[in-house]
């Protein structure tokens, strides 16, 4: 299996200069850098020429240390026994990324609980409803941003239904839950 200096290697000659290596641990991880332009081809070569995994997504509020948030996808090389982080920064003004999800079906709920959390939007994503926080919580609010503060109660939003899809044709729809006829 390859290290992750020879997985840098690699990267460097299938993507050229849309990837920027920032952290090579001599043993089994690999941070590397792309910008959000470049997300989905460098997810796309990592699964298609490396053999990589999607595991997770994590989204953070670095606006402190660079000004930006970032998204990190957390690829796994099981080949190579090692991780790859692809770290993409995100303007905290228009905090938008590709999405992965129409590629990857398995990222549309990190990508979802990236944007409740932390306010990145994954722009063409199936799945538009919120995932971790209530249909009536503000959509400029965003528990994972340090400027939200801990003991903060934002007021509710009436305005803001829930999006409901419709069932499949021929579905029978079951009420669970509290029912008051």
């Amino acid at each position: 299996y390859m290290t992750a200096s020879i997985i840098a290697e690699q990267l460097l000659k299938g993507l050229n200069e849309k990837i920027h290596i920032e952290y090579v641990n001599g043993g089994d991880t690999l941070v590397v850098r792309v910008d959000g332009d470049h997300l989905v081809e460098a997810v796309q070569y990592l699964r298609d020429q490396m053999e990589g995994r999607f595991m997770y997504s994590v989204g953070m509020d670095t606006r402190k240390q660079n000004g930006c948030l970032a998204v990190n996808q957390v690829i796994g090389l099981d080949r190579d026994k090692s991780f790859l982080v692809l770290r993409t920064d995100v303007n905290a003004e228009h905090a938008e990324v590709p999405s992965l999800t129409p590629m990857i079906p398995g990222a549309g709920w990190h990508e979802r609980e990236v944007r409740d959390m932390i306010g990145i939007d994954p722009i063409g994503h199936p799945d538009p409803r919120r995932l971790v926080l209530p249909d009536d919580f503000p959509a400029d609010s965003h528990p994972l941003r340090h400027d939200f503060k801990f003991d903060e109660r934002p007021p509710q939003v009436n305005d803001n239904p829930p999006l409901l899809r419709n069932p499949p044709k021929g579905a029978r729809t079951v009420p669970i839950g509290p029912f008051y006829p």
